[in-house]
């Protein structure tokens, strides 16, 4: 993971991830000690990056296949 300059307005807290994300807390927690999810630590306390976040996101989604069945078939 490289280095980045965070806000710390931008940072969230774990409970904002999961509601963010509508996922339970023990599964943000496996996603982290797994590396799965970009995270920062800060003392003890881990943090997320909105910004990370959205690309995480973004680069973990699928697209939606529009106008080509072929590969339903």
């Amino acid at each position: 993971m490289k280095a980045e300059r965070v806000e710390f307005a931008e940072l969230l807290t774990p409970e904002e991830v999961c509601a963010l994300l509508k996922i339970k807390r023990q599964r943000l927690y496996e996603w982290v000690h797994f590396g799965r999810i970009p995270y920062v630590k800060i003392g003890r306390f881990l943090r997320f990056s909105k910004s990370s976040l959205d690309e995480w996101l973004k680069a973990s989604s699928f697209d939606i296949i529009r106008g080509d069945d072929s590969l339903l078939k």
